[in-house]
């Protein structure tokens, strides 16, 4: 950890110029999210996203959506497909990421883009999920990666994984064809940009961090870090709270430095009043929802950082719905999960 400090005190020329770089905006993925806001106080940092919820509430997944997102190309063949190009890097601490499931989101963003977008193509088939089938709070890939915090990639889905349809589209008046060669190349191209790093304990998670300076220092296409669940540890690992000073410093010092964002997954801890309440259904009021506890300590609760709470709101079938909070924004936000893994915002 010593040298790898004192490594950050001298930079080549490619890494002072990668340091300085503008690096690819997040706002566009969802700018109620990683976008400035008018009823923000100027203290909160915008690059810097918590997201919580009970567990099963969805958290994993809207992370996927917005990493698919953000490693979809920015166009393929001339046909925009709504993506920023940009490389993501999650830290996985409950080894929940799943690269076929990351896959059928990219997919289903590229059927959505086709259908909102109106162009001319052949009736979209359902992405059929083989060898294992994928759910909203099961999308566990244990095996995809080791726990030993190093980088991975997780380009590892073959086109036997996913049946893709074919699509005749038209763009600019030219017949052109997406085909399951290019969806298959689409997919892969995406997961070329993002990386893995699996952690088992705090002290690992701090020497992960650590080491992505030296990444961030070397790469500005990285825009996006996600660490699933921040919260991971701290149930087990007696280091965890002085581990906690080192990450939050560590942070702040890539945000500041490398203008990188970070999207943060933490468990939410509540009282038993307040589980009964959300099981039973009852309305949210102002009182239940302050009712959550903070419990990373001090050096957590420090962070002035955009903070979302994730609530289930209903159900039906092949649908689920959730509310999303936050004390900047005026009404709390619908997302809605339907069975072909599109996330929908009402």
């Amino acid at each position: 950890m010593v040298d790898l400090k004192m490594q950050r005190k001298t930079e080549t020329g490619t890494q002072l110029l990668a340091r300085l770089s503008t690096r690819v905006d997040l706002s566009g993925l969802d700018p109620l999210v990683f976008g400035s806001s008018p009823n923000s106080p100027q203290s909160l940092d915008c690059k810097l996203i918590e997201i919580s919820g009970l567990e099963g509430i969805g958290k994993t997944e809207l992370a996927l959506h917005y990493i698919a997102r953000t490693c979809l190309p920015c166009q393929w063949k001339g046909l925009a497909l709504g993506g920023l190009g940009a490389k993501v890097t999650v830290i996985d601490t409950e080894f929940k990421f799943s690269v076929l499931r990351l896959a059928i989101v990219i997919e289903c963003l590229v059927l959505r883009y086709v259908s909102e977008n109106k162009l001319d193509s052949t009736k979209p088939q359902e992405i059929k999920k083989t060898s294992e089938d994928i759910s909203l709070t099961n999308g566990l890939d244990r095996d995809s990666g080791e726990s030993d915090g190093k980088l991975s990639k997780v380009t590892n889905i073959s086109k036997n994984e996913l049946e893709i349809p074919d699509f005749d589209i038209k763009n600019n008046g030219s017949k052109s064809v997406i085909t399951p060669h290019d969806m298959e190349n689409i997919v892969h191209d995406a997961l070329e940009r993002v990386d893995v790093m699996k952690v088992t304990s705090s002290q690992q998670l701090v020497v992960s961090l650590l080491s992505l300076e030296q990444r961030l220092s070397c790469d500005p296409q990285v825009a996006l870090i996600v660490i699933d669940s921040i919260s991971a540890f701290y149930w087990m690992d007696q280091a965890f709270e002085s581990s906690m000073a080192a990450i939050v410093q560590t942070i702040l010092r890539c945000r500041s430095e490398f203008g990188v964002s970070f999207l943060l997954i933490k468990s939410l801890l509540i009282n038993p009043k307040k589980r009964k309440w959300e099981m039973e259904g009852g309305d949210c009021s102002e009182s239940s929802r302050s009712d959550s506890v903070e419990f990373l300590g001090r050096h957590w609760a420090s962070l002035s950082m955009r903070k979302i709470i994730l609530s289930e709101s209903t159900s039906s079938p092949g649908r689920r719905q959730f509310l999303a909070r936050c004390p900047e924004w005026s009404a709390g936000r619908h997302l809605s999960f339907v069975e072909d893994c599109l996330l929908l915002v009402l």
